[in-house]
């Protein structure tokens, strides 16, 4: 979020990031748009949609419209960082961006 304006930093693209804590897992939210998530550090698995992933620092992962996702951090001891991109500010400008429970 631009802290200026409080909206999006880029028109298209939204981004964020995600800690996770040793050994936490963390289901991120079902929404329509798709996203990429880049590992910057850590180890652990993803699950997108029933199938599971593990990733480890630099992998990069697609995330389909509508999934499912659960991440965790394999280690018990160090956080995982990861990065996400995904087009929810072009869909929320389109009118048809959607959360889903």
């Amino acid at each position: 979020v631009n802290p200026e304006t409080g909206m999006e930093c880029m028109p298209i693209l939204g981004f964020s990031a995600v800690h996770l804590r040793p050994g936490e897992s963390l289901r991120l939210p079902r929404h329509s748009a798709s996203s990429v998530i880049n590992v910057v550090d850590g180890s652990g698995t993803a699950r997108i949609d029933g199938v599971e992933l593990s990733f480890d620092p630099f992998d990069t992962m697609a995330v389909p419209t509508h999934a499912e996702v659960e991440i965790a951090n394999a280690s018990a001891t160090t956080p995982a960082h990861l990065f996400v991109v995904d087009d929810a500010p072009m869909q929320r400008k389109l009118g048809f961006y959607e959360i889903f429970g």
